[in-house]
């Protein structure tokens, strides 16, 4: 980085070895850059310009892909990367005949077109090392696609930062191309547009009725009728005097454009910043778009706002929730797209929900090509809302919200019940599989745990009241509880009815009693949240907490086993591998996770060795580590407690105890084994030396969590 402090970054990414004055080196090399997980060292928004020199060429085009993702990722707003590398386009025309050979000398250094063609080709492909080729429009598709903006082809020596200008000769012949991470510039109260693309309007009246009745100000409702002429007039003079009428756009499509394109439609007559499609049957409650809105205006690098919704009948009786409608996580998080996008794909699951369940940018979804059903430039008819989410989590984060902001209606006259979109959306499963594959997106066979965050800064309460918690919590870090019990009164006033209805409001009014001193109080707020709110993991977590302090254990264990059930506090990010048998094994490099506030714990591993005939592995040393994990990453952000073990006889069990002390943010848990030097593991049993007995999450007395 810059030896200024304060200087603005700019890094060099090649693998030349070459340093340049001002530019940070990061090694370019294929191998290198999969070693780190092609992630670079930098935090988010934090390097002003890249120049990637000639490694596009020399990656396939998932790890390209990730690279230029991975540089939205590090990037400032407005910040550019400068991509240099082999063009595809003068490649194409050096061999595309003989004359083109004759024209660049290739006859008189003794190359034969006829005898030579298929050679020269192929050297003109992969030599030196090249692995996937560009053209302008290739750079262009694979850059946007990763959430870059305004791709521009240059000549040598130009630049529209002066500090990536000049770098090379003035006879330079490759493709150069610089692409852009796009400013937000929204404003305060960004307007959003709902879009219902209408076919029937038998549930017409309920669903604007929903859109209307919204707690935000600024949003309008866009409907495209695909129905026979005059269906909806009935339902739209029913709403003419309602005082938000004039935010209604009525739009009929004349000739039938079919489900798909009414969507598109819809979008294209948009007129807001943010996009929320609502089904013609379906429903939003009435903080969905204020909850939702705040969200993406607080979070720049988040690209999609999604929440819990219910299903109901034709009634609008709710309905028992189904494996898809779950809540995947217990906490409001922000999730990171990568893993969201596994999660779907993996289990063929759509957790993050249909069109009508979430929110994002309308300058987000334009970038895809030819709209926003096609990735990687292909439809996938039968889960297009799939392939919606993939492109916008191609391109930042998603919030996950755990309040029911929508409503999905289950119906006999939906399309989504009819069995040749069944069929089709089998097929479009593995389809969009292969194409997010292609553009490194996602990995099959990968662990599909999400790498989610807790949303800590809670946008959609009034700034009065955020501005008063702060306050709140400076007294309660310096100890002042007088002046913190009458900061938290003032709290409650300042909130009204929100703090009724806001889980996460309540639990950190309850934290800060806690911190005043006020024991019974605080267990008495937090208590009433979890049975008012029974899904709201920070809830149960706060409870065990108070429960442990009051010198309760087994109330506290209680609460914990109770918490698990709901949401796994120790999830598996990489850490138990299948074996022969039934067998749960640890991997070689294995990855685990604690939810962040969970009371001071421990987690004991049991570990038992397991031979593999034929290969001498004993002693199997296992390393753990505990740390704190840095956002959207295993990063630890202070010293890690550190643990060691040995096994040296087949069938001898060993146990770890890990401390785990409570975090704001999730802990990371890594475990590493090595079988002996003179041993010799092949990669198909690499996971079956280790057996993972179980696993113990303890307070003060040992509840088994497996």
């Amino acid at each position: 980085m810059s030896t200024d402090a304060g200087a603005p970054i700019y890094i060099r990414v090649a693998a030349d070895g070459a340093r340049w004055d001002g530019f940070t080196a990061v090694d370019g090399r294929a191998e290198a850059l999969a070693a780190v997980g092609f992630r670079l060292p930098f935090a988010e928004d934090s390097v002003a310009g890249a120049y990637v020199d000639h490694v596009l060429e020399r990656l396939d085009l998932a790890d390209g892909a990730r690279l230029l993702q991975e540089l939205r990722r590090v990037l400032v707003r407005g910040g550019r990367a400068r991509v240099v590398t082999d063009d595809l386009e003068r490649i194409l025309a050096e061999h595309a005949s003989s004359d083109a050979w004759a024209a660049g000398g290739w006859h008189e250094n003794g190359h034969d077109w006829r005898q030579q063609r298929a050679s020269m080709l192929n050297r003109a492909f992969r030599a030196p090392g090249r692995r996937w080729l560009y053209d302008e429009i290739e750079v262009s598709r694979v850059g946007t696609t990763m959430g870059l903006r305004q791709p521009m082809r240059y000549r040598p020596r130009e630049s529209a930062d002066p500090r990536l200008a000049g770098r090379e000769s003035p006879s330079e012949i490759d493709l150069i191309v610089e692409l852009e991470k796009p400013r937000r510039l929204e404003g305060e109260r960004p307007m959003v547009s709902v879009l219902i693309p209408l076919y029937r309007p038998t549930y017409l009246a309920e669903t604007i009725a929903s859109a209307l009745d919204q707690t935000y100000d600024n949003f309008e409702v866009v409907i495209c009728d695909d129905g026979p002429p005059g269906a909806a007039d009935a339902v739209l003079r029913g709403f003419a005097q309602h005082p938000r009428a004039g935010r209604i756009r009525y739009f009929h499509n004349g000739t039938r454009l079919g489900e798909a394109y009414n969507y598109v439609a819809c979008f294209e007559k948009a007129g807001g910043a943010y996009i929320k499609f609502l089904n013609d049957d379906d429903l939003l409650a009435p903080r969905c778009l204020e909850i939702m809105a705040t969200c993406l205006r607080d979070h720049p690098d988040v690209t999609l706002v999604t929440s819990h919704r219910e299903i109901v009948d034709t009634g609008g009786n709710v309905l028992p929730p189904q494996k898809f409608s779950e809540r995947p996580v217990g906490r409001n998080a922000v999730v990171s797209g990568r893993s969201a996008i596994a999660r779907v794909l993996a289990h063929e699951t759509n957790f993050i929900g249909e069109p009508s369940t979430v929110m994002f940018r309308k300058l987000d979804a334009e970038a895809a090509a030819p709209n926003f059903w096609s990735l990687g430039g292909t439809d996938f008819a039968g889960n297009g809302d799939v392939t919606i989410w993939t492109n916008l989590l191609a391109q930042g984060d998603l919030i996950y919200l755990t309040e029911t902001l929508s409503r999905f209606r289950r119906h006999p006259q939906q399309t989504s019940q009819d069995r040749g979109v069944l069929r089709l959306a089998r097929i479009a499963w593995k389809r969009a599989a292969a194409a997010a594959a292609e553009l490194g997106l996602y990995r099959p066979g990968e662990i599909a745990s999400l790498d989610a965050q807790p949303l800590q800064t809670i946008s959609w309460w009034p700034t009065p009241l955020r501005q008063r918690i702060e306050r709140a919590q400076e007294r309660a870090r310096a100890g002042r509880s007088g002046e913190l019990l009458a900061e938290i009164g003032a709290l409650l006033g300042e909130a009204g009815g929100l703090a009724a209805r806001d889980a996460e409001l309540m639990v950190r009014l309850a934290e800060l009693r806690f911190a005043a001193g006020d024991l019974p109080g605080a267990l008495d707020m937090a208590t009433t949240v979890t049975r008012t709110t029974p899904h709201h993991q920070p809830a149960h977590l706060l409870v065990a907490r108070l429960l442990q302090a009051s010198g309760d254990p087994r109330g506290a264990q209680k609460i914990l086993q109770e918490t698990h059930a709901m949401f796994p506090l120790i999830r598996n990010e990489h850490g138990l591998v299948p074996a022969e048998g039934g067998l749960l094994c640890l991997a070689a490099d294995a990855r685990f996770r604690a939810e962040a506030d969970l009371p001071d714990t421990v987690l004991t591993i049991h570990l038992k060795a397991r031979t593999t005939a034929g290969f001498r592995n004993l002693p199997i040393r296992i390393t753990a580590a505990v740390a704190g994990m840095g956002a959207s990453s295993w990063s630890a952000t202070g010293p890690a407690a550190i643990t060691r073990a040995e096994l040296v006889r087949d069938e001898e069990t060993v146990s770890l105890a890990l401390p785990l002390p409570r975090r704001a943010t999730p802990t990371a848990i890594t475990l590493a084994w090595r079988g002996s030097p003179e041993g010799y593991l092949p990669a198909a049993v690499a996971a079956l030396p280790v057996q993972v007995v179980g696993l113990e999450l303890s307070l003060s007395e040992r509840t088994a969590i497996n």
